[in-house]
């Protein structure tokens, strides 16, 4: 997990966090309070296995130019990357883009960079919502978002139809 993790830093995925909730009942099933849900160490190992699941499986396919259900991401389109621009510097921050590194990186290191201040929430949600939506396609273009050359959904929480036709795929 350790060496899972630190590559995908190293390629320049980007760690978004949420303000996903949760809300906590009384014995009578009255709402008594809402608690940040905190994502455990077991979780985020979980989460890499299946991003290396997701991008083999997307691999096999693409090697073997079997025909497949990919799912990918692009790059923000310019209107949105704009507006991202515009809002931040609202916020006295740019995204700084070092010589030959990758988009990803640059906005990998806005969003470390704000970690934990009072700016976290309104810039994880602005880079967030800069991005273009991922889609599935036949065609393997990557997945900008986590940085992979290949990308499926293969293992899903909740089952998708698309992970239901790659495992019939893979196993034909």
């Amino acid at each position: 997990y350790a060496k899972l993790n630190k590559k995908r830093i190293q390629r320049g995925a980007m760690d978004i966090e949420s303000d996903e909730a949760y809300i906590i009942f009384d014995e009578r099933k009255r709402a008594v309070d809402i608690k940040k849900r905190e994502r455990g160490e077991s979780e985020k190992m979980i989460e890499e296995f299946m991003l290396l699941a997701n991008g083999c499986s997307a691999n096999l396919a693409r090697k073997m130019d079997i025909p497949f259900v990919y799912r990918v991401h692009g790059e923000p389109e310019a209107e949105k990357l704009y507006t991202l621009k515009d809002n931040l510097r609202k916020f006295g921050l740019k995204i700084e883009r070092k010589q030959g590194e990758s988009l990803q990186s640059a906005f990998s290191a806005l969003l470390d960079k704000t970690r934990g201040t009072n700016l976290q929430n309104i810039v994880h949600k602005q880079v967030l919502r800069s991005q273009s939506k991922a889609k599935y396609s036949p065609d393997p273009i990557g997945h900008f978002g986590i940085v992979l050359e290949d990308y499926a959904h293969f293992t899903s929480p909740i089952r998708r139809y698309a992970d239901l036709a790659i495992h019939r795929i893979l196993s034909e």
